[in-house]
């Protein structure tokens, strides 16, 4: 009996790579957790290099687009629930709130700021610089809030707070704008009275959402004991965006706003849910990394690097001054709103939500979305390096 080990080898090669990209990642991961370094920029970094190697020898095989496309939508749902069942709808102090006021604004106009230059210095389409506008405008500072938290200071509690407030803008912003130019052009003709049916698109994803919650609440709490609960929310969750992309609305919504009222409300039942969640976290972190740095081809255009350093070196003087004067009002010292400015790094949300709208924009517009996610991991494992002598002083026992 002859096996064509060479053949098999060959048909499955892209699951082989994958598992060898998993196992390369999970030992960066250790090893940035050590240095204390970005593991998103570790993490980019092996997907341009395995696409430099590809590049050169030619010997990774294409991932089916299918299997990417299930990959980024699950992320996508799985992702954008956690954020919303994280996010809190009361029990703020004034801290939070000023916190929350920070992010708004910064967010906002980080967004407004990037997507001008975008479209008129560097001469790109309007969807595409709101869409550049709109994923670097987004920070996760979550992440680099995690290795100091023995030290009690307001200007992480401030980051922590921004972190969600930018994840939560960043989605509603996209899937907005998505919603407009992809179903509703004629929008641009100035045709007003069809924007009520805006609404009801968005009324119909919320009470699908909040329909879900209801159904899925009630298993719950009759299963929360069991292992069955965290497979239940799953289920729901997905049934929840088919209904609503059914319904001819945004899938989304209907899931940020299921995750809104489940963590708001089901708080106790919530936790077994997100130890179910962590346990592939890491591994999805790494996958959407890697796909990110597989798409950068070699050999690259000299021109996107100038025009992603000039669009960073924007983002990063916006950032610098919406810290300086938002923070520096609220007694928050030098260093801290140093360490606040270097804390830019992009995450798991901006990342799946790169993924899943690479269909509808450039491969120029990609490549400088990556290479800006790089700059920013770089910059965040400065802060990082130097956290500690920054947030000193500030240091509460």
């Amino acid at each position: 009996m002859n096996i064509d080990i060479i053949g098999i080898v060959g048909s499955y090669s892209y699951l082989i790579y994958i598992l060898l990209a998993l196992v390369i990642c999970l030992i960066i991961h250790f090893i940035a957790n050590k240095l204390k370094i970005a593991e998103a920029l570790l993490f980019l970094l092996v997907g341009i290099s395995f696409s430099f190697i590809n590049s050169s020898f030619n010997i990774i095989a294409d991932i089916p687009s299918n299997l990417i496309d299930c990959f980024v939508l699950i992320a996508l749902i799985m992702v954008v629930f956690d954020m919303g069942s994280k996010l809190k709808l009361y029990g703020h102090d004034t801290l939070s709130l000023r916190a929350v006021r920070f992010g708004v604004i910064s967010h906002i106009t980080m967004l407004v700021v990037v997507s001008f230059f975008a479209q008129i210095v560097l001469d790109f389409g309007l969807f595409q610089s709101l869409i550049i506008g709109i994923m670097v405008s987004c920070v996760d500072s979550k992440y680099i809030t995690l290795f100091f938290y023995e030290i009690k200071t307001r200007i992480l509690e401030v980051l922590k707070v921004d972190a969600s407030v930018s994840q939560v803008l960043v989605v509603f912003f996209s899937f907005m704008i998505f919603l407009i130019f992809d179903n509703f052009s004629y929008l641009r003709e100035m045709d007003l009275v069809k924007t009520e049916s805006i609404a009801v698109l968005v009324g119909v994803g919320v009470a699908t959402g909040f329909l879900m919650f209801l159904v899925g609440s009630r298993i719950v709490k009759h299963y929360h004991k069991k292992s069955l609960a965290p497979i239940t929310i799953i289920v729901t969750v997905s049934v929840a965006y088919i209904m609503a992309e059914l319904l001819q609305s945004n899938g989304i919504l209907a899931v940020a706003v299921m995750g809104l009222f489940y963590g708001n409300f089901l708080v106790k039942q919530k936790i077994k849910l997100f130890q179910f969640s962590d346990m592939f976290g890491l591994a999805i972190r790494i996958l959407v990394f890697v796909l990110l740095g597989l798409m950068i081809k070699f050999p690259v255009n000299t021109a996107l690097f100038y025009k992603s350093g000039f669009l960073f070196i924007v983002y990063l003087i916006v950032r610098l001054f919406s810290v300086e004067i938002m923070l520096g009002l609220h007694g928050l010292s030098l260093k801290e709103r140093v360490f606040a400015a270097l804390s830019i790094e992009k995450g798991l949300v901006v990342g799946v939500l790169m993924l899943f709208f690479m269909p509808f924009i450039s491969y120029e517009t990609m490549v400088i979305l990556v290479l800006m996610m790089l700059y920013c991991s770089f910059f965040s494992s400065i802060g990082l390096l130097f956290g500690k002598k920054l947030l000193h002083k500030k240091t509460e026992k």
